[in-house]
């Protein structure tokens, strides 16, 4: 360092103790040397550099609970099973399956996570969990699987069980919510793709057009909107409370939605956004509803940043 440099610093430090008086405003002036990393991140940081990137491997790992088979696939780097490395659970939408996170779950991979993906039971036509009929889901009925996928993994030990993640798509995030807003502490941090916070509301707007006043009128299967659910579906759906759900998880939450989402409105995200403690609003310009719509640099980029810091 050359003596101008030196005497540069020197000054400037100077300035800080005698302005802001002492450490802080040291740390202000160049945070990133001051700045403490937790013992948490550092292992996990540790993990990830530990983890084969260049062979991924992709397994088929069913999750059973009460009486019910779940069908799944982790996607994962090569030696995962020596080393416990930070997992993600990815959750479907409605009438989708777990293939639709195959790109994402690759990507991730590639980064150092596992990625456990697996179906709802009952939860679409294309299903591998159950009838495909759909007629005996719910948002309970998935918010009850995702819990039981949530405590196998706990439980093994090639996890690190102090970073996992859950990302959901569409209805995926709502149950992805739901089951946060009960296990904070086991929730690392979420990322929601356009969820659909606007279930409740949609089931009452249904109830309304159809000319339902109350539950008891509901028979057993509806018709709603090119879509047919059994009526737990509609009960269940009323029982929700979207908002406290959200305020009770204080992780870091990103959403990452499309402007033109025709689905799920954008609105929606735009309230959650100020309704979770602690979340972040990704907005994609002129995207539909489509998953394939997020998968860009840009999105990848801040996903990526988002993951790296939680």
């Amino acid at each position: 360092m050359s003596k101008k440099i030196r005497t540069a610093l020197i000054l400037l430090l100077a300035l800080a103790l005698v302005i802001g008086g002492g450490y802080a405003a040291i740390t202000s002036l160049v945070p990133d040397f001051f700045k403490p990393q937790s013992a948490a991140r550092k292992l996990k940081n540790k993990e990830l550099k530990q983890a084969d990137t260049k062979n991924i491997v992709t397994e088929d790992i069913s999750v059973s609970h009460d009486g019910r088979n779940l069908y799944g696939y982790l996607v994962a780097p090569g030696n995962y099973k020596d080393i416990s490395l930070p997992l993600i659970i990815v959750s479907h939408g409605y009438n989708s399956n777990a293939d639709v996170s195959s790109k994402f779950a690759t990507l991730a991979a590639q980064r150092g996570y596992m990625v456990y993906s697996f179906d709802f039971y009952g939860g679409g036509n294309s299903t591998r969990s159950g009838d495909p009929d759909m007629l005996d889901m719910s948002a309970l009925t998935e918010k009850a699987d995702l819990n039981a996928v949530l405590d196998y993994w706990k439980s093994q030990k090639t996890v690190d069980s102090s970073h996992i993640y859950l990302a959901g798509i569409s209805h995926g995030a709502l149950i992805s919510t739901l089951v946060a807003a009960e296990r904070a502490q086991d929730i690392a941090a979420m990322v929601l793709f356009a969820p659909a916070f606007h279930v409740t509301d949609l089931v009452k707007q249904g109830m309304q057009e159809l000319g339902y006043t109350d539950i008891s009128q509901v028979p057993d299967t509806v018709s709603y909107k090119d879509h047919t659910v059994g009526k737990r579906y509609i009960a269940d759906a009323l029982t929700l409370d979207i908002p406290t759900a959200q305020r009770a998880y204080a992780g870091p939450v990103l959403i990452i939605h499309g402007t033109a989402d025709t689905v799920v409105p954008y609105s929606y995200s735009e309230t959650a956004q100020k309704t979770f403690p602690h979340a972040q609003l990704m907005s994609i310009d002129g995207a539909d509803h489509s998953i394939s719509d997020f998968v860009s640099v840009g999105t990848l980029l801040k996903l990526d940043e988002f993951m790296k810091k939680n």
